[in-house]
This record gives C-alpha cells, structure tokens and sequence, in this order.
C-alpha cells in the first residue's frame, strides 16, 4: 500500500507545485471567521481550456451557520498545468447556497457543463468558459427548501439526449431533462423512508436508476415506469444506509455500492441477488469514483477513513479489492474525491478543515506492480 503523504505546498494561496494543499477559507462576519468547509470536488479534462492538456477542477464548498440556520457555500475553480506541474486557483463563486453534489459533463451542449446539487433544493447549471470560469445556464427546484444530496448524468458513457437525476433529503428522487441552458423536471418518486443520500443511471441503460438511503435500502428503478415500485430493493446487503455508488463508466455490468457500514460493494447488475465482492474501507464510503481510463482503479472518500484506491479484479461471480494507494494526510472527515482525466492526479477534500490537496498517482505504476 502506497502512502501518498503531502509535503512543502503549505496551505499557501496563488499557483503551487504539485502537490498542493489549498485552503478555502471563504466567509467572514462581523463576530467570527466563517469557513467554506469543503464537501465535494470534481476534475474536467481540459479541451475546452485554451492550453491543450490542461484539466479544471471544481471545488464545491456547504456550512451551516448556526445564527440564521442558513446553509450557505461557494464554487472555486482550480487549473492544473501538467507541463510546468503546477496548479492555481481561479474563478471563486461565493455566497450562494451550500453545495452537496456536483458532476462535470462533456457531452451536453459541446461545451464543459457543471451540474451542482445545492442545500436549498436546486440543481444549477454552469458553463465552463475558454478563460477558465463558469457562466450560469440554469436552475430549477427539485425539492423546496430540502437538502438536494447527489446527482448524476445519463451520458457519460453512451450519445444520448442528457439528463440528470437528484435525490434529496425526503428520500425522493427526480428525473430531469436537460435542454439548452434549460431544465425540465419530467419525473419525481419517493424512492426511500428517509434521505435519499446518493442515485445514479447505470451507463450503459439509462432507463435503469439506481438508489441509496438512510434505510439502508439500495434499490434500482425503471424510469420507463411510473417508478411505483423498484425492480429491485436491498435492504440486507448494507447494514447502514447507502451514502454512495458508481456504476462503471466502460463495464456495462459493473457497479460500486457505498455505505456508513464501512464497506464497498461490487455488483454485477445482471444479478442482484448477493454482491461480488464485500471489501472494508476502514470508514464510511462516502464518494465513489472509478477512474477515466483504467477500468480496475476505484477511489474511495471514507469519512473518517481517509482516502483510498483499490484495484480491482472481477472473475465469472467474484471480485477481489486490493487496497493500492492511500491518502491518511487530511485532517478531518473525508468527502470529495476526484481523479484527473489524461494527468497522473487526484483531487480530495475533507470538510471540517477546509483542505483541497491535489496529490500525484501514477496507474501504470500500479499495473506493473501487478504483472
């Protein structure tokens, strides 16, 4: 197991060699300093940046402020520059509603679309600009006044009319159609008892939506339906609620469940009975995110675990997760985790100290490590 520690970057702002510790300190009133406390964070790779090979990555931000009850947060964009290794902070988009979720697209509208999940109900669309900033496009309220937690897009993997689907804290879930800078909620369900942590299309069918609550249920959902009933519900294969999943942007029957439990769970979507795999993280596996263009790399944000990435190998009806790298340096829970598309980089963010590190992984590292 590699220990991929930080070092010499500080929490300095402005440009920094990688790697990088930046700190997003972000609001301030007239009694205490505020932090932006980060919560999730996504890299974009960079052909709609004017420097071929450069990758953006977005870093959303959620604090509560106990006085007014207000849940407030920001957007801050960072550019990496994999000629000179370094990585600056840009654009930073402040006082506006904590954000829970957020997923880059590259495939709607031609252009570099960030979709984001807000803790007032709304998901918003931003445009990412040839000069490194986000344009907004759109909103609209999936849940008033409700926490909206996760969010996903039906086209990562296959050309196809996008659209989003968000779950939020009544443990509801909504379909949407995405239009030129429009939004359309077409389908909204109660999916889950209670809040609704994570949801996500299944790449390859995006008919099929799967779910995750804080009723430990995991359940997946035909949206060709009224969604009345799921076409199927787990309530025994995690033993706490369901607070993550991915299913795999290139396997077409390949999925990831995560949950308070501490555990990871890979499934073979054609068979839903019992998992492939069962693998302890050491934490609550609270973002999944398997890598861009290694199809056996999974990266893990565990809470209080820290960061981890497995690799991992599949066999007629079994799986094996061999835990490669970690990332123990941040100093409070484990939220956001990113990789790097077409650089050797992972973005993770931990909430109550503020920290965005940007730290190098090398995967061809690990696959001969492995022969």
């Amino acid at each position: 197991v590699k220990d991929c520690r930080m070092s010499g970057s500080g929490g300095q702002l402005g440009s920094q060699s990688i790697p990088a510790i930046f700190d997003t300190i972000q609001y301030s009133d007239s009694v205490e300093v505020s932090f932006a406390l980060c919560f999730c964070c996504e890299f974009i790779v960079g052909q709609w940046c004017p420097t071929a090979g450069n990758s953006v990555l977005a870093c959303g931000t959620y604090q509560l402020i106990e006085e007014s009850r207000s849940r407030v947060g920001g957007l801050r964009l960072y550019i990496s520059y994999p000629s000179t290794n370094t990585i600056r902070e840009g654009q930073t988009i402040s006082d506006i509603p904590g954000i829970l979720d957020m997923k880059w697209n590259e495939r709607a509208t031609g252009q570099g679309i960030l979709a984001t999940a807000n803790a007032i109900g709304f998901v918003h669309l931003r445009e990412l600009q040839e000069d490194h900033t986000l344009v907004e496009l759109g909103s609209v309220e999936v849940c008033k006044e409700q926490l909206c937690l996760a969010l996903d897009w039906n086209n990562r993997s296959i050309e196809i009319s996008p659209q989003i689907v968000a779950s939020d804290a009544n443990g509801t879930v909504h379909l949407l159609a995405v239009g030129e800078g429009t939004m359309e909620v077409l389908q909204s369900w109660t999916a889950h008892d209670f809040a609704a942590w994570t949801t996500c299309f299944n790449s390859f069918q995006p008919s099929i939506v799967y779910s995750g609550g804080d009723d430990c249920r995991f359940r997946g959902w035909d949206v060709r339906t009224d969604c009345g009933q799921p076409i199927f519900s787990l309530s025994k294969a995690h033993t706490m609620g369901v607070c993550s999943m991915q299913h795999h942007p290139r396997i077409d029957t390949l999925l990831a469940t995560g949950s308070y439990d501490e555990n990871i769970l890979l499934w073979d979507t054609r068979a839903m009975l019992r998992p492939l795999s069962r693998t302890a993280v050491g934490g609550g596996v609270w973002r999944l995110a398997w890598h861009p263009t290694h199809n056996d790399l999974l990266l893990a944000a565990a809470m209080h675990g820290g960061f981890h990435i497995f690799r991992s190998s599949t066999s007629g009806a079994a799986a094996e997760m061999v835990r490669v790298a970690e990332n123990l340096e941040h100093g409070s829970l484990a939220y956001g985790a990113s990789w790097a598309k077409g650089a050797p980089l992972v973005a993770t963010c931990s909430f109550y100290d503020h920290s965005l590190r940007v730290w190098p992984f090398d995967p061809s590292a690990v696959e001969t490590a492995a022969q």
